[in-house]
This record gives C-alpha cells, structure tokens and sequence, in this order.
C-alpha cells in the first residue's frame, strides 16, 4: 500500500511538472548570436538549434506550441509594429534590427521555432 502511495504520488508531481512546462507561460531568456551580435528574445526553456545565414536562427523546446506562440508574440508586442506591402514587422530600435518573419511548428516530440531578422529598419 505504501508504494502505491509513493508511485501515485510521483506519477501526480510529473504530470504537474509537464503541464507547467508545456502550458504555463514561463518568460523568455536572452539568446546572443554569435554570428550577428544580435541578442533576440526566446521562451525560456528553448535550445538553439541551429544558426544559419546570419539572420535565421532555429530552436527547439519541449513546450507545446501555443505557449511557444504566445510566448513569442508577448516579446514582439514590445517591438515597434510596421506594416508595408501587406506585410508585418517587428523592428527594435535599441539593436537596430527588424524581424521579418517567425514561425512555430509541431514536432514529434520537440516542437520547434524560427525567428528571421536583418539588420536593418524595414520600410524607410
């Protein structure tokens, strides 16, 4: 009876712990280029992927994709919003850079998100 106890009680503290991970939002955490010098914004708790190009930069997390989302668009939201050509961006005028583009997806078992800037104010 008392390791029922103790097997029910652990499977309890992991379910509770994936929920937070996955569906809590938990802030972000600072990613500095290396190739750029640029420091973007991540959820926390996400793995640099891979840096390609200069200016697209991929990562992957445990979280779900609605935090990841969410997540990335409390960060933009502090981004000055420009809209030209039917298109939106995110530009930060302390680091003088635009992102141009991001994207989350579903992974089998990491989900995983791009972030695509240039070093540049889009639309002048």
């Amino acid at each position: 009876m008392k390791k029922v106890k103790i097997v029910l009680v652990a499977l309890g503290i992991i379910v509770v712990s994936t929920a937070v991970l996955l569906f809590i939002p938990l802030g972000t955490q600072n990613y500095e280029s290396k190739i750029s010098g640029i420091t973007l914004n991540v959820p926390r708790f996400s793995f640099l992927k891979e840096e390609c190009c200069a200016y697209n930069v991929d990562f992957v997390s445990l979280r779900s994709v609605d935090s990841l989302r969410k997540e990335l668009e409390r960060e933009l939201s502090k981004y000055e919003t420009i809209t030209c050509d039917n298109k939106t961006y995110y530009y930060d005028s302390k680091q003088d850079f635009t992102i141009t583009e991001y994207n989350v997806n579903n992974g089998f078992i990491l989900n995983d998100f791009n972030i695509t800037y240039d070093k540049v104010k889009y639309c002048d």
